[in-house]
């Protein structure tokens, strides 16, 4: 799968899916590009993926380059 959209309506659980494809493909050491045109966006994504992955099953926090100004540390 080279790329995916995932659309709906707020509190449909996109955040929830993408924390779980983004876990997912870390967990099997594949390389994972998210952008958005926010920081908050990404600083969510992270999280959600953090949180879905248990925060230690996963080298999530290890193996990540977050390149711009951070937003949140905690939703």
């Amino acid at each position: 799968m080279d790329r995916i959209a995932i659309t709906g309506v707020p509190g449909t659980g996109k955040t929830t899916v993408l924390g779980k494809i983004i876990s997912d493909y870390v967990k099997v050491q594949e390389t994972v590009l998210l952008c958005s045109n926010t920081n908050r966006a990404v600083d969510v994504s992270i999280l959600k993926a953090l949180e879905v992955s248990d925060y230690e099953a996963t080298p999530i926090k290890e193996q990540s380059l977050r390149w711009g100004k951070i937003f949140l540390t905690k939703e």
